[in-house]
């Protein structure tokens, strides 16, 4: 399998990362390019990469060897076997244009982390939120199993120091699949789980059908068993695509309707990313990979509250930093009698009355989306093999991904809470944790993330932020993308206005003066909740001196 360059030929060679090389990553400081960096570092490898700006994830590389740089030059790439590229990075740039000058086939991100994956038996979650913290719960589960999978997570993770690990000598890789630009449709993977399909990454996928149809196909080529959670519309309707597909012994008519997404999306500003490409390139590794599986194909489990879940949730509780629930198996959607295996009266504590052999899960994280991922987790594991109560037992010690609900510290009386939420259910499932913590005042602090995302979803995120005590809003974080003429935090503003008259909502668009005006609305009592994929995480910092490790619970 080989990704051209976007202006080249196919290279016809496909990507063996067996054999040590020479690598080289543009885009290096991204979430996604950095871990693939500290992957291909440990496996052997010489890599280098380059990053428009500095940032603390350069400076991490660095520290493990790998050679770093700020800017684009052309000649960085001139002892390079391999040049890989983010997708956040545009075809015409420079280090780009000299590989493919060189006679060098330029990697997307997607064959990168696809070749990967062929190296170990992988294990993929996907979703368009709760990703990040289902597959660090995962990864958790295994480790109690005995095994020390290795890890590429979009967050940075306790203990690790970023969120990539390899181990030489495991036979696993838990992996986060990305939606975002087409990369989980490559993916091959032995067992899949699918949290949420909800709208998203619009621009990229032209319509919400066609990001359904990758996520069918993403779940459709798992080899051994698919997972889906059910308490979204969207992966509700995934698991009844995938059900009826496999029972007609038909799974590869899916990928027809991927192979064929998103090749009229226009790209912002006639292909300013290299997103529209590397969505290409995953099409056309889709093409040439083997089928997806046929009847009988893997167990589909589906997860959730839902009474015909194959893994309900029942009795769930959440606290100010803490939450529990039971779980029972139940009727199978798909695939009769191959369900949870249920658990031993012993597992975890006592399970609700009448459970017929479930379990109790007690999780120190709060909230019902965590919930509903570490139902996912356990039933993932289960269905690969390891016993209900480990995973009972490994999510009692469970520790959360950086920005999840990530405790900040508390200063005179107010309560500091971040977390990455930035899409309008996240942000509603994140204050219906806080709202549980029984604070005197939720004051969420929302920071808009790309200007796609806040003109296609807008209403959405004002309508959920109004649940909120109090709502103040600064301008749109536009990382990637450049601003759009009329798009900024005041759609977010308006909109929480429009839901609930009434609410004292803040419009902030000067950034450097927004912890002033939120340091002066706080009294003793609230919670500070950020909210967001950008810089709004340094808010707790700027106004009270708290940086992560601020303060203990």
């Amino acid at each position: 399998m080989s990704v051209p360059h976007p202006d080249g030929p196919p290279s016809g060679q496909p990507l063996d990362l067996r054999r040590p090389s020479r690598v080289h990553l543009v885009g290096i400081g991204g979430a996604g390019m950095s871990g693939i960096a500290t992957l291909l570092a440990a496996m052997g490898h010489t890599v280098t990469g380059s990053d428009r700006k500095d940032s603390p994830t350069l400076r991490r590389l660095a520290e493990r060897g790998i050679g770093v740089g700020v800017g684009h030059d052309p000649a960085r790439v001139a002892a390079a076997e391999i040049v890989g590229a983010s997708s956040a990075v545009p075809p015409s740039d420079p280090e780009l244009v000299e590989a493919g000058r060189l006679g060098i086939a330029l990697r997307w991100r997607v064959e990168l982390l696809a070749a990967i994956c062929e190296l170990r038996r992988t294990v993929a979650v996907a979703g368009t939120k709760g990703k990040s913290t289902t597959t660090a719960m995962v990864a958790r589960i295994l480790e109690e199993a005995g095994e020390r999978p290795s890890l590429l997570v979009g967050g940075d993770l306790p203990g690790l120091d970023g969120g990539a690990r390899w181990v030489p000598d495991s036979d696993w890789l838990v992996v986060e699949a990305d939606e975002s630009d087409g990369t989980f449709l490559a993916l091959s993977a032995e067992a899949v789980l699918v949290t949420n399909v909800e709208a998203d990454h619009l621009d990229q996928y032209g319509s919400l059908g066609a990001l359904q149809d990758a996520f069918a196909v993403f779940a459709a080529h798992a080899s051994r068993a698919a997972v889906v959670g059910v308490d979204s519309t969207g992966s509700r309707a995934l698991a009844a695509r995938l059900s009826e597909a496999w029972a007609a012994g038909s799974p590869s008519t899916l990928d027809a309707a991927v192979v064929s997404a998103g090749a009229s999306v226009p790209a912002a500003g006639g292909e300013t990313t290299g997103v529209p490409a590397a969505f290409r390139a995953a099409r056309q590794l889709l093409a040439r990979a083997a089928p997806a599986p046929t009847a009988p194909g893997p167990v589909l489990l589906t997860f959730g509250t839902s009474p015909d879940a194959a893994v309900r949730v029942v009795a769930a509780t959440t606290r100010r930093a803490s939450s529990s629930f039971g779980l029972l198996p139940g009727p199978l959607a798909a695939r009769p009698g191959r369900s949870l295996p249920p658990g031993p009266p012993e597992a975890g504590s006592d399970p609700p009355a009448g459970s017929g052999g479930g379990v109790r899960i007690e999780l120190p994280v709060p909230g019902m989306h965590n919930v509903l991922n570490a139902s996912g987790a356990i039933a993932l594991t289960a269905a690969i093999g390891v016993p209900v109560e480990v995973g009972v037992r490994a999510l009692a010690g469970y520790r959360p991904v950086a920005r999840r609900f990530e405790w900040r510290g508390e200063r005179g009386g107010v309560a500091f809470v971040d977390d990455y939420a930035h899409v309008p259910s996240a942000v509603a499932t994140t204050l219906a944790a806080a709202r549980a913590g029984g604070w005197a005042r939720i004051v969420a602090v929302f920071q808009p993330h790309l200007y796609s995302r806040t003109e296609a979803l807008g209403d959405g995120l004002g309508q959920a932020l109004a649940a909120a005590d109090l709502v103040v809003v600064s301008d749109v974080y536009g990382a990637r993308e450049d601003p759009r003429p009329g798009v900024d935090g005041g759609i977010v503003a308006d909109a929480a206005r429009r839901a609930r008259p009434g609410l004292d909502v803040r419009y902030v668009p000067d950034r450097s003066s927004l912890a002033s005006v939120v340091g002066e609305l706080l009294r003793p009592g609230d919670l500070c909740l950020t909210l967001g994929a950008g810089d709004v995480t340094t808010l707790a910092a700027e106004i009270a001196g708290l940086d992560r490790c601020g303060g203990q619970r």
